[in-house]
């Protein structure tokens, strides 16, 4: 908590505040003092404005660093939620220890031995998914004390094979997006194909039309 460097009381944030050369003040302890010290009055004004505004300044910036910091933990717990339920329907588990948080929380951050980066829940959950078939039929060779055992042997399983997992994304990435160019332009042709149809038929239609001179010539006589 932040004290005023004059009455060395704390700040409270319903009080005029103020911050000059790194420190802090209550603006009518600031006043004050400057005035015993013989301060011209509008240099001390200048003062207080200025210290005034570098408080809502401080005070913004602090805001933001919190909220970078809360949005950094939102991303960070994205999808935790939908792992853990998943877990619990798949292994039939109950209750979940407290360790096994705190190893996927070392996981996610990164700091997990032998991880060379964070892996995410949304990763986690989605290799578990797809490597489901495989981990079920080694769980017939595989023998485990309780579905908790198992469970942690599939997690080291899918943490393992994560370099793997990261190349498979990245060449799915780049068929998809193969794709999506291929259908774009497969469309394009489509309508390119469907505009000079519609222009060949309507050229036809138009030869087989009689002339309209022909037309006025029948009708007048001519």
């Amino acid at each position: 908590m932040d004290i005023c460097r004059v009455c060395k009381e704390k700040l409270k944030s319903k009080e005029e505040l103020m911050k000059l050369n790194r420190s802090y003040y209550h603006v009518s302890c600031y006043r004050q003092k400057q005035l015993l010290d013989l301060v011209d009055t509008e240099e001390i004004e200048e003062n207080i404005t200025k210290g005034k505004q570098e408080y809502l300044d401080r005070k913004q910036e602090i805001k933001d660093k919190k909220r970078e910091s809360e949005q950094s933990v939102i991303k960070i717990t994205d999808g935790k939620g939908e792992l853990i339920t998943w877990v619990q329907e798949h292994y039939d588990i109950t209750t979940i220890p407290s360790f096994f948080f705190l190893k996927l929380a070392s996981i996610v951050n990164g700091t997990y031995k032998g991880l060379r980066e964070p892996i995410t829940y949304h990763e986690l959950l989605d290799m578990l998914q797809r490597k489901k078939r495989q981990l079920d039929i080694k769980l017939v060779s595989k023998k485990f004390d309780n579905n908790l055992g198992r469970l942690n042997y599939d997690l080291a399983v899918v943490i393992n094979q994560y370099d793997g997992y990261k190349k498979w994304k990245l060449n799915r990435e780049i068929e998809l997006e193969e794709l999506k160019n291929k259908t774009k332009e497969q469309q394009e042709s489509l309508r390119h194909n469907t505009s000079q149809n519609q222009i060949a038929k309507f050229n036809k239609k138009v030869d087989k039309e009689p002339c309209i001179a022909d037309l006025v010539d029948d009708i007048f006589g001519g």
